[in-house]
């Protein structure tokens, strides 16, 4: 169906399967099928609009109650019905592109990176007005009590890794020990069950990678394994972590 895919494909309670592919074009298609395998019946696939700013490069996201898909293609964040229909009309612009995938919190609130972090509401608008300068190739994390990690800073000196109230306010941020010259970057972080937060640490100074477990509290490096090898790393790609920790 395709020269290639975003991300990982979503998976829905009830089995269904969504995930994106891209032609030559370039143009990305959302495509859904049932669980035994079989495309879904209504307006499937989503066909977003042509041109390489309008790419999906992650993966969609799901609802809670499972009746929203949300697609992210270039700088526009789509809300679509299981039947393919758009939910939104317009879609949600958000002036950037992002190579990262939404996350959708239990209250239904969106998150994604984009000209900064975006928070929306279910209706499709804004829950406050986006902010920071964060990574646009990753992803955000949400902790045990909503809490959202993400990689970058409020501001871009340094670069680091910060944690925002559901309100938007920054409950803790840090460069740890980058500058502008030598800055620190993290990949898209993963919660563990205890609400330990891992996430990929590429040094500039040293260009060293190393895999560190964060203080979803304060933001302190509770652990650190360094990786063999030079600095470079995919920042998208989030860890696996186990129900007891193993990453």
């Amino acid at each position: 169906v395709s020269n290639g895919f975003g991300g990982p494909m979503a998976i829905a309670a009830d089995g269904s399967l969504y995930a994106f592919a891209t032609s030559a074009t370039p143009q990305s298609s959302l495509y859904a099928l049932n669980a035994d395998g079989s495309p879904k019946v209504g307006l499937w696939p989503f066909v977003g609009p042509p041109g390489v700013q309008k790419i999906a490069y992650g993966s969609p996201a799901i609802s809670p109650d499972g009746k929203t898909i949300y697609a992210v293609l270039g700088s526009t964040v789509y809300a679509l019905n299981t039947d393919g229909s758009q939910k939104w009309t317009p879609p949600f612009e958000m002036g950037s592109v992002t190579e990262g995938s939404p996350m959708v919190a239990p209250d239904g609130t969106v998150y994604v990176i984009g000209s900064g972090l975006w928070a929306i509401k279910p209706d499709g608008t804004a829950k406050w007005p986006a902010f920071g300068a964060f990574d646009y190739y990753t992803s955000v994390a949400l902790g045990l009590d909503g809490t959202v990690f993400v990689s970058g800073a409020p501001t871009w000196p340094g670069i680091g890794f910060t944690a925002v109230h559901p309100d938007g306010s920054v409950k803790w941020t840090s460069d740890y020990g980058g500058t502008p010259t030598l800055p620190v970057f993290f990949s898209t972080a993963t919660v563990g069950s205890d609400g330990t937060v891992y996430s990929i640490l590429n040094r500039s100074q040293s260009n060293t990678t190393s895999i560190v477990a964060l203080d979803p509290e304060s933001g302190a490096i509770l652990h650190e394994w360094f990786i063999a090898g030079t600095g470079t790393y995919n920042s998208s790609i989030p860890l696996a972590v186990t129900p007891n920790g193993t990453v």
